[in-house]
């Protein structure tokens, strides 16, 4: 299925390519501009002659706007040019090729992916001459191919490039998806929404050149605060492949030197441990010969008391009887010895 081409070079009566006056590159010329030169000032229009803008100024071939009710594309003059672009279902769609225009001239772009973000800073993002063949003979042809150095972690897993892959309503095929992870190029998905693409393509009505200058300015609106994706193929690079397992390396030695190092510590802490449990056995030892002897002293301290309360009561039972004698010595006195006795 050929690919409708909205962006195309233009060369000034036949002689040299228009060059953006800010760049100094040529200047890419959109099918909405060219339809409203067609109305507008269609004598500057004769004097334009619109290009395919592969790279290689050999390859490009001569375009003519074609504007039908339903859609607008720039189509090749030649019907003998030969195709190297992209010939999926999707590339029919203006929505589609509208995504790729946008997205290539971004410089920066906050990609989503489910909860997380990418912040890509590309230094270049190419839209033509991307056929890629592998050695088995595949050939695909990805809607973007981006470069970038930023960031810098990123750069490192996946090479600095990235296939960018725009989904209207034909996601990519799985075939393509292990090619690519399998020569280590990642891709990313970019999907439309419905509420995210043409009006009248969406509804199959008629389109005109305003309506779709408005879609281009909306998508690099939406684009330019964020872009959903989804990450189909995500390779690491062997460089990188080699830093992560030096580090995984690095962790691990790590990680035996703080084993070791705890084991040391366990040891002394062990041997710490014992010893206190030593001291702890001698005080108990100690402590339950303590009691032993306080016990003694207990049990003798019981038999003194005892033995005093013994000597308590002999000394008063003998005491009792030493007053009773006297009692009875006295009685047996006469007047005259008790009346002495008083005054000793």
């Amino acid at each position: 299925m050929a690919r409708k081409k909205i962006w195309a070079y233009a060369i000034y009566n036949k002689e040299e390519y228009i060059k953006n006056k800010e760049t100094n590159k040529e200047r890419l010329f959109f099918i909405w501009e060219v339809i409203k030169m067609r109305k507008e000032n269609p004598k500057e229009l004769s004097s334009l002659t619109f290009m395919s803008t592969q790279s290689n100024k050999d390859k490009r071939a001569e375009l003519t706007p074609v504007k039908k009710t339903k859609t607008a594309f720039f189509r090749y003059k030649s019907d003998s040019t030969t195709f190297t672009e992209s010939h999926d279902s999707d590339s029919e769609y203006i929505s589609h090729e509208t995504a790729i225009l946008v997205l290539s001239e971004m410089k920066k772009i906050n990609f989503q992916d489910k909860d997380k973000n990418y912040e890509i800073e590309f230094d270049n993002i190419k839209k033509d001459d991307l056929q890629i063949k592998f050695e088995d003979g595949s050939i695909y042809y990805p809607d973007l191919v981006g470069f970038f150095s930023k960031p810098i972690e990123l750069a490192r897993k996946w090479g600095g490039k990235v296939a960018i892959e725009v989904k209207v309503t034909h996601k990519c095929s799985y075939e393509k998806i292990k090619d690519f992870q399998d020569h280590n190029i990642p891709i990313i998905e970019v999907s439309l929404s419905d509420k995210m693409r043409l009006n009248s393509e969406l509804n199959n009505t008629d389109i005109d050149e305003d309506e779709m200058e408005r879609y281009y300015n909306f998508l690099k609106s939406k684009f330019n605060n964020i872009v959903y994706m989804k990450i189909l193929s995500n390779p690491i690079m062997l460089n990188e492949h080699k830093l992560i397992i030096n580090k995984k390396n690095e962790t691990i030695i790590k990680a035996i030197k703080e084993i070791e190092s705890f084991k040391g510590q366990l040891a002394k802490e062990t041997e710490k441990k014992e010893s206190f449990e030593s001291t702890i056995k001698e005080m108990k030892q100690e402590i339950f010969k303590l009691k032993e002897s306080i016990d003694n002293t207990k049990h003798l301290n019981n038999s003194l008391l005892t033995q005093l309360d013994n000597e308590k009561n002999r000394a008063k039972s003998f005491n009792e009887k030493i007053n009773e004698l006297k009692l009875k010595d006295y009685e047996s006195m006469n007047f005259l010895e008790r009346f002495k006795r008083l005054f000793r």
